[in-house]
């Protein structure tokens, strides 16, 4: 399991390896996003491919800078190489409802990415 409190400029994250939890959540605008998203890049290569169910992956965010969409996509490339390996992976990425820029990146996500992605509107 890991788990990070999130902070000012940092997503709260939680993976969950026993109860197939993945949900980062937050905003995410450090200026070097690598030690925020490391951790969880770790996390999917060690656990992922070994989990016996399908993993949900929780993306939730208010605001991305540049950095963090680099990271951010570096994990999902992870996710996606251990899809593509017949890992049962799928994105739920959720925006505020009049949020259209996080609802583009999401799309823009799934446009490139071979990963099954469903959009969820919070009102």
């Amino acid at each position: 399991m890991y788990r990070s409190d999130g902070s000012k400029d940092a997503p709260t994250v939680v993976l969950d390896e026993n109860s197939c939890e993945f949900i980062i959540s937050g905003p995410s605008f450090a200026e070097n996003a690598i030690p925020v998203y490391e951790p969880i890049i770790e996390w999917v290569d060690t656990y992922v491919a070994t989990l016996n169910r399908p993993l949900n992956c929780e993306f939730d965010f208010y605001y991305l800078n540049s950095s963090s969409k680099r990271a951010v996509f570096g994990v999902m490339k992870r996710l996606e190489k251990l899809y593509l390996e017949g890992v049962k992976v799928s994105i739920v990425w959720k925006y505020e409802r009049f949020d259209d820029d996080m609802l583009e990146q999401g799309q823009e996500y799934a446009d490139i990415l071979n990963l099954p992605f469903s959009f969820v509107s919070k009102d």
